[in-house]
């Protein structure tokens, strides 16, 4: 790695972000908390609408030096005393923002991912990205082209400042999840430093939580379901914070719920929630004495909002019909939803309830363990409000609107896994952890964020303040550090992932394939058509050769198939590279019983169809 262009790279980003930050912040005075997820989310939706004009490298770019002018606008008004960016850079918020960011910059340094969905698409879409500078095409080696590209794109644009790599996606990744952490300190005030020090602890256990054991660690994996947690929290905030400013709160959720639509199908239903919260602003605003002006007003930014969440993420779904034409989703969409309920079977929906009851109330994960800490103190802090008689109001709407989007959650899940899902994946409730661990950690920021914030307002004016504040300082510490306890057990993973005996395992597997498949690439052309010979038959091996030769076009012979000839034979008519990573005598044996002459010995064999000759290349 060269340090300096790294160096380059990554202040090209960040200053960028700062520019975007600034004009927010001077222009439209967000609080300074908020104007981080407001860039990025910004930022990536108008590349994501740019990239298809099919100039994404350019368009990048563009945003890169708009950012920067913005930030030499904010500095020349700095200079004529119009604004004052240092204390800006210095308020809670944006200090959070920067020891966040440089944490995942630091901790993922050199970081390989390791989950299986990495290579079958995330971490396969954003290597194509960056290598072709578009969107994912044909000719590509990305499978599940109905996901949109939420995430990626913004990935994309760091990595096309830094360079690609695993851990440049990882710390990218770790950006946009600062940023919306920001937002938990839209209350924090230096001068009641308790506060600070609270969220920032909750912050950091719940990125301990998502550090699970194995290959399946949340915040050092590209698979979005955590990312998913922190952009809702930071929509969630967002409403809390501005409920009496509809036209402040709108600005902040147009780019934040456009952005969760587009990251997962399933952030599409948090961005409906946050969306139905906008909707009851709007009625509460509506229907006051207003004038007709200020009524239509308000139901222009409502329409506004309501029909951009619904035709971005459709712009892909067009995309992927020209583009990808005649290729067929993984899961049923739109209407193949709806024609599956009827063809259910009563007994396996009742066992996919059961199922999900049962997990639901299992709480030996490290996220169900922080949302059972979140809740008991979600509980106290109502008892202390009722105590100090202030701020009920606002815990029982939070607390509400919590159990409403449990509700709505599970609901969902219900039918992700009765009606979505094959029903070999919902017997088994296939990764319902993850899913699942997505909400239980947004509901936790929540909850544990505002009984943190609630409490520290605490303020007896009857000549015992200091007491007060010693009270309160010592509950917020204790919820702080409860929420740590919750999740010990993953505080070293957090900081170190790689002590974890299975998770070592699967990193030498990841190292010995890479190496072993840097050799190969140089021999392979992209998006050929390639059967990989290997006596192997784990994970790793049957989903890196097309993350790694970028191709579809990728099959696997294993030395049982002389058992299974159909199979075999079906599998050796079109290839046009084998790629032999073990058992080279085995191998020609094999293909010597169905007519091809192995002429050498090596890893890559050229094929000459009409001859049925296997060269060594």
């Amino acid at each position: 790695m060269n340090y300096f262009t790294y160096f380059l790279g990554l202040s090209a980003v960040f200053l960028s972000l700062f520019g975007y930050m600034t004009f927010f912040h001077e222009k439209f005075n967000v609080s300074p908390a908020f104007t981080p997820v407001l860039a990025v989310s910004s930022v990536t939706v108008l590349l994501y609408l740019l990239g298809f004009t099919g100039f994404l490298g350019a368009s990048s770019i563009v945003l890169y030096i708009l950012g920067m002018a913005l930030l030499t606008r904010s500095i020349f008004l700095s200079f004529k005393g119009g604004y004052d960016p240092i204390k800006f850079i210095l308020s809670p918020g944006i200090v959070a923002f920067c020891l966040i960011s440089v944490f995942f910059i630091l901790r993922c340094r050199g970081m390989s991912v390791l989950h299986v969905d990495n290579f079958s698409h995330w971490a396969t879409a954003i290597k194509d990205m960056c290598l072709t500078d578009s969107y994912p095409k044909l000719s590509g080696a990305v499978t599940f082209r109905n996901y949109t590209p939420g995430a990626t794109v913004f990935i994309y644009h760091v990595c096309r400042a830094v360079s690609f790599s695993e851990s440049h996606a990882l710390m990218a990744q770790g950006i946009m999840i600062a940023a919306c952490g920001a937002v938990l300190f839209c209350k924090a005030s230096f001068k009641r430093p308790v506060a600070f020090v609270a969220v920032i602890t909750v912050l950091f256990a719940s990125f301990a939580a998502f550090s699970l054991e194995g290959a399946s660690l949340g915040i050092y994996n590209l698979t979005v379901d955590g990312l998913l947690a922190y952009v809702a929290a930071a929509g969630g905030v967002a409403i809390f914070a501005h409920r009496r400013d509809f036209f402040r709160c709108s600005l902040l959720l147009f780019p934040l719920t456009v952005w969760l639509s587009l990251i997962k199908s399933s952030g599409k239903i948090f961005s409906l929630l946050l969306i139905i919260f906008v909707f009851a602003l709007f009625f509460r605003d509506y229907f006051k004495k207003t004038t007709p002006k200020r009524k239509l007003t308000l139901s222009a930014v409502c329409a506004g909002t309501l029909g951009i969440n619904l035709l971005l993420p459709l712009l892909w779904d067009l995309y992927s019909d020209i583009v990808f034409k005649g290729y067929q989703n993984k899961f049923p969409t739109g209407l193949g939803v709806l024609s599956s309920i009827g063809s259910k079977d009563p007994k396996f929906l009742k066992s996919v309830f059961k199922g999900m009851m049962e997990e639901l109330i299992d709480i030996s994960s490290p996220t169900a363990q922080l949302l059972t800490t979140s809740l008991i103190f979600a509980v106290g802090v109502l008892i202390l409000t009722a105590v100090f008689k202030t701020k009920g109001k606002f815990m029982i709407g939070v607390c509400l609107t919590s159990a409403s989007v449990l509700i709505f959650y599970i609901a969902e899940l219900f039918i992700l896994y009765g009606f979505i899902f094959s029903e070999a994946e919902a017997s088994i409730l296939a990764s319902f952890y993850r899913y699942f661990g997505t909400l239980e950690v947004l509901l936790s920021l929540i909850l544990l964020t505002a009984s943190i914030y609630t409490v520290d307002s605490f303020v007896v004016t009857d000549g015992k303040a200091v007491l007060s504040y010693l009270i309160t300082s010592a509950y917020v510490l204790c919820m702080a550090i409860m929420s740590l306890n919750a999740v010990k057990d993953n505080l070293i993973l957090l900081a170190e992932p790689y002590r974890d005996e299975v998770t070592v395992d699967a990193l030498e597997k990841r190292e010995y394939f890479k190496d072993f498949y840097s050799g190969v690439r140089e021999k392979i052309p992209p998006d050929s058509f390639v059967i990989v010979y290997t006596e192997k038959t784990d994970f790793f091996t049957s989903t890196l050769p097309q993350y790694e030769l970028r191709t579809t076009h990728c099959m696997f012979i294993y030395p049982y198939f002389s058992g299974f000839p159909e199979i075999a034979e079906s599998r050796l008519e079109y290839p046009d590279y084998f790629v032999v990573e073990s058992g080279g005598e085995s191998f020609k044996s094999l293909a010597a019983s169905y007519g091809y002459t192995v002429v050498g010995d090596g890893t890559v064999y050229e094929v000459n169809r009409d001859t049925k000759v296997i060269t060594v290349k």
